[in-house]
This record gives structure tokens, sequence and C-alpha cells, in this order.
């Protein structure tokens, strides 16, 4: 998930962002991050000094900053092929592990059962 300008650039936790649209046009905020908000939209953190009042932090829809939150579906993508290796060597390893346990008890078995020795 990433916050995009009007020109195509990322904009990243921490880069200061102006208020584009209402009453508080050019009002500059530090961008604290991306929130998902309830109701399933993103929303902005955002956070700036105020004089007697030291650090305010506000929650604001994108648009109010000219910025729009893009899914990088590659990322699920890539997310989503990792999980599924890791299900497969964790399949194949509990197998081959288990393999293992059965061949050493079946040789265990052979060797009380026709003794060589002992």
């Amino acid at each position: 998930m990433k916050l995009m300008d009007q020109e195509g650039h990322e904009v990243v936790p921490g880069a200061m962002v102006h208020v584009a649209t209402g009453p508080a046009l050019g009002q500059a905020w530090r961008l604290e991050g991306i929130r998902h908000a309830p109701h399933g939209e993103h929303q902005v953190h955002c956070s700036r000094t105020a004089p007697k009042m030291g650090r305010v932090h506000k929650i604001f829809h994108p648009r109010v900053f000219g910025l729009e939150v893009v899914i990088d579906v590659r990322v699920a993508a890539d997310r989503a092929h990792f999980m599924r290796a890791l299900h497969v060597a964790a399949g194949q390893f509990i197998l081959l592990t288990l393999g293992g346990v059965i061949a050493y008890f079946c040789a265990e078995w052979l060797h009380v059962m026709f003794g060589h020795g002992g």
C-alpha cells in the first residue's frame, strides 16, 4: 500500500504534505502513516506542531492533501507465493521427518525380531 501524489511520486512517512483543499489550504503536516478506516477506506495519520499544545495528531482523508492510496498488487502476489512455498516446504519437512521416524522404528523392529548378534 503506497501513498501517491498527483504527479505519480510516492509520498513516504515523515514527509511534509500540504493541505490542497478547504479553508486550511497550504497548511503543512508531517505524514505519520496510512491507516485502515473502519468503514473500509484508507486514511492518513498526520501531525504538526502547535503553539502551547505541542504536537497535534489528526486523521485525514488522503484527498485533503491531493494524495491517493494505491494498493501494490505485486507485493500481495509475492507474499501469497512465499506463503504457498512455505506451506509446501513445511508439509514436506513433516512428511519426510515422519518417514524417517517410521524407517527407524522398522529397522529397530527388524533388529529385535531377527537379531544380528546379541
